[in-house]
């Protein structure tokens, strides 16, 4: 059990630094950061694509199944009895 607890210990101490250089970027100045931060904001229209899908589609089904309703039940509208 020693033993591996000595390495976790030695795989620390050589890999991390490795891994946090690899993987986390060391800070930036601040006007490099103001500009990335601006850059990298979300705005509604970072968005448009997906609005567009969002209210297309279902216009669309809504227009498909009305037209396979009126299809299917075209001889009841059409009938005189559908009046009453």
């Amino acid at each position: 059990m020693r033993f591996f607890f000595e390495q976790i210990i030695e795989f620390s101490k050589f890999c991390t630094p490795n891994i946090t250089d690899k993987w986390l970027r060391p800070k930036a100045d601040c006007s490099e950061q103001d500009m990335v931060s601006r850059s990298s904001r979300l705005s509604l229209d970072s968005f448009l694509g997906i609005f567009l899908i969002a209210g297309v589609s279902p216009t669309c089904a809504l227009i498909i199944y009305l037209f396979i309703f009126l299809y299917e039940n075209k001889g009841m509208l059409l009938s005189d009895g559908s009046i009453r």
